[in-house]
């Protein structure tokens, strides 16, 4: 839905939206002038959210301040407080003991004085800041202020209540965990002290180090000697072995000495013994040599493989020291430590009980003080004053309230109505529900705009004659020129059309002349002929005296003037097949109805020609000419259809063919409403004769033509007598031969038809003339019963030209 859609809803349904408003608005007015006055007073506190404990001066951490302030609010709204304010204010006493006793006790009461304050108070936050607002509303005007006083004090000295009993109560805990920890301290140090006393230790310091070093250095000796006695184990088993060959021996300086001698000493016994005997003295002492210095090297040689021995047990044996020594100061070490983790675990225990006992002084001092305070992080800022004024009913905002609902309501009933039974509001609706482009807006003239119509009219002198004296000169003019017909009727044709012309003339002479309310279409025409057995013949003449076929009873018929086929006989009734229009000889610019033509106000094309209601309506005749009238007869009769009665279907189709004859285009209007058809009246014609009679084979169609006087291009056909059943007369076959004959004369033929709700006349008549408009009036046609009055015009082979929406 569209703004324009809802504007235009509103607009239509405005007085039943002021009639639901009203109602709602009265409703809100008795309602606050039925209800009891209540007075309501306020006070305001400051929760100091920055500094809540005054001992400690901790914040409170900007997350858990909305959780707080809800604290808050409900401590405010808890029992405890609310019976601090029955205590305080003493309402409970001196109350009547039946009273006493219908509440079951005083307890009971209190608590009932309780429930009934909190049920009437309110506690509201601020947004931005940490001010609550106290709120109390009861009907006596006197008790509001100092009860909403009394729930700010009782609030501050619950604060201080829940602040001060829990410190004083850990305060009691505490002192009683202190002389536990104080005798747990003094049982730790004394087993510390003692141990060190048992084990001889001075210093706390850690002479691990010490010990490890000495044991490292141990250690390296022992390494160093376990290498050495490697050594020298290799070295004595080599000199036990190798004895001379040992690498001990050779080095020995004594025995390479002894070892150079003896070399020598051979040397020398071998040089003499080649040249002496070996009994020679010389030999002898040389040999003695020899063997004395052999004897010394074994000797020494002995004496070098002892000492590598000697060595090698002297390292055996220090070696065994160093092990024995580095295995007393690996356990002397082992002891140290154990020692001293029994001493860090003694330290331990007399530090943990230590800081257990200074912690909880610590916490037994805090809440000592805590336990003394008697300050609260709540200030009062604001004391309630006794109201002057009730704050409810508030008539003001009772009013405005009512008024919003009241349009909500309203608007919502007024889119409910539209949305179950929606009417054409504005020109998009229409669209919306044909599916077609609308063909234009119409908008009725106001009658105090009709009076002055006379006053605008351009003058003119009327073409077309009145039906009077001047008739009987065109019947008989008429009447010789179809005599004329019958004796030559094809090689005096066009003769016979020049004397169908001048009697035309004499007609509407003769009309001009004569007296009558209207005028007859065909200036003159043949009357019936007679046919050769019991049935009657009708002609119909022409607008200007044209000839058409005659019906004869019984297959004989006469030829009328200006006819150009054979009459059709076998007893039923003929209708004409031709029918000429013969365009008077001067056309006006813009013609009018004649003053004294009886044409009704309400076809205002008719009277005016500066209205912005004609722009309207020469914008829809262009569209029905460029939509549908292409020049060909099947194409020519337009119906007129509206769902219902008076949405100005009759008003648009008068005026429309009013403004397609004032273009010169021949336009014939046909009133298809035989129930209760007024265009005989809009345009001051009779209606002795119209469609039911043509219907009803009882009349000839130049019986039924009507001229409007002033209006030369436009022929009307009235509705005629009332039937017993139109029904009956439009479900046969004359209608769509009717609208065949007008189609070869006029240039379109308008049908206004029977509303479509509850009678079938609109559909037959669809169903001839193949093409219509739609017409809807604003603010009153039904959506849905013009799409169903579109679907079933659709079913009988109708085609819908377009729509159009007569405003009011």
């Amino acid at each position: 839905m569209s703004f324009v859609q809802f504007l235009s809803i509103v607009r239509a349904r405005l007085g039943q939206i002021l009639l639901v408003f009203l109602v709602v608005v009265g409703l809100a007015l008795a309602v606050s002038a039925m209800m009891t006055k209540k007075y309501s007073a306020s006070a305001q506190v400051l929760i100091d959210v920055q500094s809540p404990d005054r001992i400690g001066g901790t914040p409170i951490h900007a997350q858990l301040l909305p959780s707080h302030m809800a604290t808050q609010i409900e401590l405010i709204k808890s029992p405890k407080v609310a019976l601090r304010v029955v205590e305080r204010l003493k309402l409970a006493e001196g109350a009547d003991p039946r009273v006493v006793a219908e509440a079951g006790g005083h307890e009971a009461l209190r608590q009932a004085y309780a429930d009934r304050l909190l049920k009437n108070l309110t506690v509201k936050p601020s947004r931005d800041s940490n001010v609550l607002t106290l709120i109390y509303t009861d009907t006596e005007r006197t008790l509001v202020a100092p009860i909403v006083n009394g729930f700010v004090q009782a609030y501050v000295d619950a604060t201080v209540d829940i602040r001060v009993g829990p410190a004083r109560e850990t305060r009691e805990f505490l002192v009683e965990q202190a002389k536990q920890l104080r005798e747990n301290l003094e049982q730790t140090q004394a087993r510390l002290a003692n141990y060190t006393r048992t084990r001889g230790i001075i210093s706390t310091d850690d002479r691990t180090d010490v010990e490890m070093t000495r044991l490292q250095e141990l250690s390296t000796q022992l390494t160093t000697v376990q290498g050495q006695l490697i050594e020298a184990s290799k070295r004595a088993d080599v000199a036990r072995r190798g004895g001379a060959d040992a690498p001990e021996v050779l080095q020995s300086p004594l025995v390479q000495q002894l070892m150079t001698d003896r070399n020598r000493a051979a040397t020398r016994l071998r040089e003499q013994g080649a040249v002496l005997g070996p009994n020679h003295p010389e030999m002898i002492k040389l040999r003695q040599e020899y063997e004395s210095i052999q004897q010394r090297l074994q000797q020494e040689i002995g004496t070098v493989v002892s000492s590598l021995g000697r060595a090698h047990q002297a390292l055996v044996q220090r070696e065994a020291e160093l092990r024995a020594a580095v295995e007393r100061q690996r356990a002397r070490i082992l002891s140290v430590r154990q020692n001293r983790e029994e001493l860090s675990v003694l330290q331990r225990d007399f530090e943990n009980a230590q800081k257990a006992y200074d912690d909880i002084t610590h916490k037994l001092n805090q809440t000592a003080l805590e336990s003394q305070v008697q300050q609260a992080n709540v200030v009062p800022m604001t004391s309630a004053i006794d109201p002057l004024d009730p704050s409810s009913p508030n008539l003001r905002l009772n009013l405005m309230l009512g008024a919003i609902m009241g349009a909500l309501l309203a608007v919502t009933l007024a889119l409910l109505l539209e949305l179950f039974r929606g009417r054409v509001r504005i020109p998009q609706d229409l669209e919306r529900v044909t599916e077609r482009p609308i063909l234009g807006s119409l908008t009725r003239v106001p009658r105090r705009l009709l009076r002055q119509s006379t006053e605008l009219r351009l003058g003119y002198v009327p073409s077309r004659p009145h039906a009077g004296a001047g008739a009987a000169a065109t019947a008989a003019a008429g009447a010789a020129a179809a005599d004329a017909a019958s004796s030559e009727p094809r090689e005096t044709e066009p003769v016979m059309a020049e004397e169908v012309a001048d009697g035309a003339e004499r007609g509407a002479r003769g009309r001009a002349a004569g007296a009558g309310p209207s005028a007859r279409m065909g200036g003159h025409g043949a009357g019936p002929s007679a046919g050769g057995g019991n049935g009657a013949g009708y002609v119909a003449g022409g607008a200007a005296g044209g000839g058409m076929r005659a019906a004869g009873g019984d297959g004989e018929g006469a030829r009328a003037a200006g006819g150009d086929g054979e009459a059709a006989g076998g007893g039923n009734f003929g209708l004409p097949t031709a029918f000429e229009w013969r365009a008077p000889a001067t056309i006006e610019p813009h013609p009018m109805a004649d003053a004294d033509a009886g044409v009704s106000s309400e076809v205002i094309a008719a009277h005016r020609v500066d209205h912005p209601f004609l722009d309207d309506l020469r914008v829809i005749r262009g569209q029905i000419k460029a939509r549908w009238l292409d020049g060909s007869a099947q194409r020519k009769a337009v119906a007129v259809v509206s769902q219902g009665r008076g949405e100005g279907k009759s008003f648009t189709a008068a005026n429309l063919a009013v403004s397609f004859a004032q273009i010169g285009i021949r336009t014939l209007l046909i009133d298809g409403d035989m129930h209760t058809g007024r265009l005989h009246r809009m345009f001051g014609l009779r209606n002795t004769h119209g469609l039911s009679t043509l219907l009803a084979l009882s009349s000839n169609p130049r019986d039924a033509l009507y001229m409007v006087p002033g209006l030369v291009d436009l022929a009307v056909i009235p509705c005629g007598p009332q039937v017993p059943s139109p029904t009956d007369l439009l479900a046969r076959d004359t209608l769509p031969y009717l609208l065949e004959m007008f189609s070869r004369v006029f240039d379109i033929v308008i049908v206004d038809t029977p509303s479509a709700t509850n009678k079938p006349d609109a559909s037959l008549i669809v169903g001839a003339t193949r093409g219509y408009m739609v017409v809807a009036l604003e603010d009153q046609t039904l959506l849905g019963e013009i799409d169903a009055m579109i679907d079933r015009f659709g079913a009988l082979g109708g085609t819908m030209i377009g729509s159009v929406l007569v405003r009011r």
